[in-house]
């Protein structure tokens, strides 16, 4: 027969006399309380099962009924027995439910006529947990009611007695212990006025065990129960503190506010004593650990250490039972405790501030603060954990564009973030400007565009397309950003041609562009800036040039070709190379002259660079966001221009002069070099410049000619005391500079005579080796001309 669950309220059933079934009434939910003589079960809930047949009782029954109440079985919980016709405060009362024979124990007293069983489950082996009186000291509020079993009473209505007392008078008794235990009702109201007494009048101790009721506990190492009668009512116990984790220590009676608390606890306490730990029962609950130091040593005994933990319902918290704090075990260099969750928690901190920390620093500092030798990989996940807490998560943040591109126009007006993505919604390209940059590059900057891309470090990767101009200064002036997938024709196509619409470019004639020779980049550009003209970068051609020649003078040549001012000059320069090696001449020849010759470049810009430092400079400037994710990279960009932009302005009211630092330094270098140029006028602002020296020629040097041009034009503007009316700036700087009446020809520098020897002996090599090039091929057509006269002969 199945065992049917009587809810409350609900009448007992009638069995007839019928000895093989019966009732069981379990108790749940509460702790044993007071010694064997006061004994009581408190803050109880209790729950009837009838019709149980005594054929099938056993231990796996009585566990399935725990089950049905609500708790887990198998060892957990422990289960007593109410042996009949007995009360809790009886001696031997309570049997611990344990083997089968047990159960067979009640099988035989239901046979034998009782059909009403008193089941008790002790949660947390409160009872026999305290020799003293729980009841005296620790006062609970209502004390649990006393059950009779109804065979018992039915003896006593036989015999013609009463569980009441009517004889019995409470002026008489001299203690709370001479009441008799059939006044069952009385025992209960005097207990509780003899308890509330003492709690009132005095200091409650008692000397069997040598424990006693602390009244004056610190208030960070107590814990107190509910109120009783407005009178708090204080416990022995010790509160682990969030002080405690960096040194974890434990012992009995300790209580932690949660499970999770001591599991945390437990994995430092493992950690920084270098053991291996294990938890073999772990619930919400409930902890038991020990210590499998010895578990790989053969014929060793186990390590003694262990630690058993539960919640205590009078404590309301997690606390230890029992503790063995001694370990015979060796320490151990890697625990299962040491993981990289545990990592991130300790270091997260060190990343925050310097995220650039390696993995071998990172391993130094673990292996010197916790002896420990983590793997390599396990540092990785760490590091990676602690940089997605810092930064946020990839996949989130590529979600998270369209929100954010809303907010970035709403709190920055005039600012374009433009996001385009694939047929399936994913995330392919993105634009973004901001509004400071584009406004200061139209308003001062000349029409120079540098552009470049830069590969983004990220677990998606990407490729970051840049566009940048120079400001007066000669500097770097980021003006627009775009994140694609790949770098090639359609996504250079797609970046010019909103870059040129977001700067109201109409007229492309009056632009240069500046780039390397990207994938699909000279294609973009001649499509988008047909009339503009477009630059390479030398430094990258010259790495092309040097896979095929190689050697000092060859590197030297090109440079000089690259640097001809003149058409002239560029064909003199390139007439040497002819002489240094016709292939390398040839080579050369192929290549157009405007992308990478001054002589033949546009002057519009007033720009005559020759490299692409620019993007190369604000690569490396940027490479700290180009690791982070794409919201968080946006958000370091935009932070860094900031701050550069805020920088310079800091910087321009230092500035002595009207003109900008790179500027004024140019031009007082071509003042010195005027010097040695000697000026004849020739007509109304014609004048023929001659310069001193086999190297130093106008061609060379023309802002240098132009500026002793200049001084002369002012010595006889003097000598006349003619004042032009609207001088030009560089005319106030030289005057500002030189004094006019005194200027003398300069010596050269130590710095120009070194660069006109360095050419000299660089000519001297080039003219020897082109004259033992033409002495082998003299010998060679010697040899070839009597080999020839042999053969005729």
């Amino acid at each position: 027969m199945v065992p049917v669950h009587r809810h409350e309220g609900e009448p007992p059933p009638d069995f007839g006399g019928n000895n093989n079934i019966f009732t069981i009434m379990m108790y749940h939910g509460g702790f044993f309380v007071g010694d064997e003589k006061n004994r009581g079960y408190v803050d109880e809930k209790a729950a009837w099962f009838d019709y149980y047949d005594v054929n099938a009782q056993s231990i796996a029954a009585i566990n399935d009924i725990v089950e049905q109440v609500g708790y887990e079985a198998g060892g957990r919980v422990r289960l007593y027995w109410c042996l009949p016709g007995k009360i809790l405060g009886d001696p031997g009362a309570l049997r611990f439910i344990w083997q089968e024979h047990d159960a067979a124990a009640i099988a035989s007293s239901v046979k034998a006529g009782n059909n009403f069983v008193v089941i008790y489950i002790d949660h947390d082996e409160t009872l026999g947990a305290f020799d003293l009186d729980d009841v005296a000291a620790y006062a609970p509020g209502d004390l649990p009611p006393v059950y009779v079993s109804p065979h018992k009473v039915e003896q006593q209505q036989e015999q013609g007695g009463n569980v009441e007392d009517e004889d019995y008078q409470p002026e008489l008794v001299d203690s709370d212990f001479d009441i008799s235990r059939d006044d069952d009702d009385l025992l209960e109201d005097q207990l509780m006025a003899d308890v509330k007494k003492k709690c009132r009048d005095v200091d409650i101790g008692l000397k069997e065990k040598g424990k006693q009721l602390v009244e004056d506990l610190d208030e960070d190492v107590q814990l107190q129960e509910p109120d009783l009668d407005d009178e708090a009512v204080k416990y022995n116990f010790l509160a682990f503190g969030e002080e405690d984790m960096a040194n974890p220590t434990f012992r009995t009676r300790q209580t932690f506010a949660s499970i999770k608390i001591l599991r945390q606890a437990i994995k430092e306490y493992s950690c920084k004593e270098r053991r291996k730990i294990s938890m073999p029962k772990n619930d919400k609950t409930r902890i038991t650990t020990i210590c499998l130091g010895n578990a790989d040593v053969k014929d060793r005994a186990p390590c003694p250490w262990c630690l058993k933990a539960s919640y205590d319902c009078r404590a309301k918290a997690i606390a230890v039972k029992s503790y063995q704090a001694e370990h015979t075990c060796s320490r151990k260099w890697k625990v299962n405790a040491f993981t990289s969750t545990f990592l991130v928690d300790k270091y997260i901190e060190s990343f925050r501030a310097d995220d650039k920390m390696s993995l071998k620093n990172f391993y130094r500092t673990v292996q010197k603060e916790w002896n420990m030798t983590p793997s390599r990989a396990q540092l990785g996940r760490a590091k990676r954990a602690a940089m997605k807490k810092i930064h946020g998560d990839e996949v989130e943040q590529y979600n998270l564009l369209w929100d954010y591109a809303a907010e970035l126009r709403r709190s920055n007006p005039s600012s374009s973030f433009f996001l385009n993505v694939d047929g399936c919604g994913r995330f392919s390209s993105c634009y973004f400007s901001f509004d400071a940059s584009k406004r200061g590059f139209l308003a001062r900057c000349s029409s120079f565009e540098c552009l470049d891309g830069a590969h983004l470090k990220t677990k998606f990767g990407g490729i970051l397309l840049t566009a940048i101009g120079m400001d007066p200064n000669d500097c770097i002036f980021p003006v627009a950003f775009a994140v694609v997938e790949v770098e090639d024709t359609s996504t250079w196509k797609w970046f010019l041609s909103t870059l040129k619409e977001d700067l109201s470019i109409v007229n492309t004639s009056s632009w240069t562009i500046m780039s390397d020779k990207q994938k699909g980049l000279i294609n973009a550009v001649t499509s988008l800036f047909p009339d503009s003209g477009h630059r390479f970068c030398v430094r990258h051609m010259y790495q092309n040039f040097r896979e095929k020649f190689r050697g000092e003078i060859l590197k030297q040549q090109l440079w000089k070709c690259a640097r001809s001012t003149t058409v002239v000059h560029w064909q003199e320069a390139m007439e040497e190379m002819r002489l240094l090696n016709s292939e390398a001449h040839a080579w050369l020849e192929e290549l157009d002259p405007k992308t990478c010759t001054r002589a033949f470049q546009s002057e519009l810009p007033k720009c005559d660079i020759l490299l692409n430092n620019n993007c190369e400079v604000l690569n490396k400037y940027i490479l700290e966001g180009r690791e982070l994710p794409v919201i968080s990279m946006i958000e370091k960009v935009k932070q860094q221009i900031t701050l550069r932009n805020y920088n310079k302005r800091q910087e321009e009211l230092k500035w002595e002069t009207g003109l900008c630092p790179k500027i004024m330094k140019k031009l007082s270098k071509n003042v010195e070099f005027s010097s040695i140029c000697e000026v004849v006028p020739s007509d109304a602002g014609i004048f023929d410049v001659e310069c001193r020296g086999k190297h130093y020629m106008p061609t060379t040097m023309p802002a240098a000619s132009v500026i002793a041009s200049l001084i002369n034009e002012s010595q006889v503007q003097q000598s006349q005391t003619v004042t032009p009316q609207a001088p030009l700036p560089e005319c106030e700087f030289i005057a500002t500079q030189v004094d006019l009446s005194t200027q003398r020809p300069m010596p050269p520098s130590q710095a120009q005579v070194a660069e006109a020897t360095r050419l000299a002996k660089q000519k001297a090599l080039a003219e020897k080796k082109e004259a033992e090039q033409m002495k082998k091929l003299e010998q060679a057509e010697k040899i070839a001309h009597e080999a020839e006269l042999k053969k005729q002969a």
